[in-house]
């Protein structure tokens, strides 16, 4: 697929970007999953093309229900990225992935700093309070070395979990 065919495809299906508030100017937007697909493609193809790195961090927030786990939702994507977007570069972006699933696309990142950067992310959702008790899991990914397409890099993400992190009891 070609950036110029993918792009009006992606604007023509209600695709959109998450802002951060006027009163905080420091939160990074957050893509929404076709926008952050697209970004993962293009980069992917950059990737290719030029040899070089592209990693890929997924977060997925659950919480217990009931004994069951489920999903964080939205707001806790939402409140996820808003943590986590000081401690990325610049040149990182923070988006929802199709399954809900919070993904970090680290530019010229190979397996180690990838790894690095999970570790990283990992410390520091353990320290904050969140509403709720949850539990991350994190997972990367790198290109080449674990996929030249998104989906084998997401699902590699996904299967290859390096971190299982429990954030703070609210009552604590």
């Amino acid at each position: 697929m070609r950036t110029s065919e993918a792009l009006p495809a992606a604007c023509d299906s209600g695709a959109y970007l998450v802002f951060p508030k006027a009163s905080d100017v420091s939160a990074r937007p957050m893509l929404s999953a076709s926008w952050f697909a697209f970004v993962l493609r293009w980069a992917l193809q950059r990737a290719h093309r030029y040899t070089h790195f592209v990693g890929l961090v997924t977060i997925r927030a659950s919480r217990d229900h009931v004994g069951l786990t489920i999903d964080g939702g939205v707001q806790m994507t939402t409140e996820v990225a808003d943590r986590i977007g000081p401690l990325i570069r610049d040149t990182d972006l923070i988006g929802e992935l199709d399954d809900g699933r919070l993904g970090v696309l680290l530019a010229d990142a190979d397996e180690a700093a990838a790894a690095s950067v999970v570790h990283r992310l990992g410390e520091t959702l353990a320290r904050i309070r969140f509403a709720e008790s949850l539990v991350f899991a994190i997972g990367a990914a790198s290109c080449p070395a674990n996929g030249v397409d998104m989906p084998s890099l997401v699902a590699h993400a996904t299967d290859h979990r390096e971190l299982i992190v429990c954030a703070k009891n609210p009552a604590a």
